[in-house]
């Protein structure tokens, strides 16, 4: 091919000329804009820091009171299902206490075992019918089937379905020590149970036991106790300092109920009259923390608080998308289902923590 030469270099092309004269003149005009626009390039940096350190200081005013400690925890920090690995839902009557390894499962996972059962069940029966009937008994025959006993997902135990037998399996891991047992024998303790009378001093006493232990569920209860003179004489001091150490903790329960104690329960109690001087900022502030967690009556009662001008509405708008999120994180099909089969209520009016 024919080469020729133009400032020194090479072209193969007429083509490959013009493109490069375009190079040219695209370099000049690159190089006139840095030379006047520096300053404004310099202005734009400068506002872009500005930007980010604004963002930055948004982020950590909004994320505080989500960490450990003082403020809460982050939705990454809470305890998660060992089976479906779902964050486990916040309200203690969502959740199942394996009495055999001392573990906890959320109700989805708990419910998806029950009907596995109940199909290997049917499956049993279905296989013994077809066998009378094959043996020449009628429909009406009475057939025993020998079912192999339910096993824990966990632990590989056998499921035991006799209340005697899971009482005296309870008792075992209290003798343990362990501590979240002792805080369900509590509740029993409370409520009265065939075994077990009504004895609200009895389980004030086991709570109390169990929360030095430190189980944070019994610390709610041990709270209420207080709060209401169940057990033990009435003490709000008490019961607002034992919530707000479990709130610390992480319980989500204890922070919206400390929040309502520390002046905002007619949020809760239309009617009831908020005492005068009450400082709502605290209370505020721990309800966000609960909401932020997926505690929706506590995204109620900020939403409350909205209205009242006790919040801002760039906090409440950030609270609720986490509120969302935090929910979505503890939803799932299998947890509906449990939801709805063993009559969890969905309305967020009747979930007062």
């Amino acid at each position: 091919f024919m080469a020729s030469s133009l400032e020194g270099k090479l072209y193969t092309t007429p083509q490959a000329r013009k493109m490069d004269r375009k190079e040219d003149t695209s370099r000049c005009k690159r190089q006139k804009t840095e030379e006047t626009g520096g300053e404004d390039a310099k202005k734009q940096e400068a506002k872009k820091t500005d930007s980010d350190e604004k963002n930055d200081a948004q982020k950590v005013a909004s994320e505080s009171g989500n960490r450990k400690g003082d403020d809460g925890e982050l939705p990454s920090d809470r305890p998660k299902c060992p089976i479906c690995n779902l964050t486990m839902p916040i309200y203690k009557n969502e959740s199942q206490y394996l009495v055999c390894c001392g573990q906890s499962i959320c109700i989805g996972c708990d419910h998806e075992e029950d009907e596995k059962y109940e199909e290997y069940e049917n499956q049993i029966k279905m296989a013994a019918m077809r066998a009378a009937h094959r043996a020449g008994f009628g429909p009406g025959s009475d057939i025993r089937v020998g079912i192999n006993p339910q096993k824990c997902v966990l632990c590989g135990a056998n499921s035991v379905f006799n209340e005697e037998e899971m009482t005296k399996l309870l008792d075992k891991r209290i003798e343990s020590g362990d501590a979240h047992a002792m805080g369900i024998k509590a509740y029993q303790i409370f409520t009265g149970t065939d075994e077990e009378p009504k004895d609200e001093k009895k389980s004030f006493e086991l709570y109390q036991k169990a929360f030095e232990l430190g189980d944070v569920s019994s610390g709610w209860h041990l709270g209420m106790s207080y709060y209401f003179g169940q057990g033990v004489g009435k003490n709000m001091e008490k019961a607002e300092d034992i919530l707000r150490v479990c709130a610390e903790q992480g319980d989500i329960m204890c922070r919206f109920r400390l929040a309502a104690m520390q002046g905002a329960a007619e949020y809760l109690y239309p009617g009831q009259v908020a005492e005068e001087d009450v400082d709502f900022s605290s209370s505020m502030e721990n309800f966000r923390i609960a909401a932020c967690a997926g505690h929706e009556k506590a995204l109620y009662c900020l939403r409350v608080g909205l209205k009242e001008g006790r919040v801002t509405k760039e906090v409440f708008d950030e609270t609720e998308q986490a509120c969302r999120r935090a929910v979505d994180s503890m939803t799932s099909d299998a947890r509906e289902r449990a939801k709805k089969a063993r009559g969890i209520h969905e309305e967020v009016a009747d979930r007062t923590g």
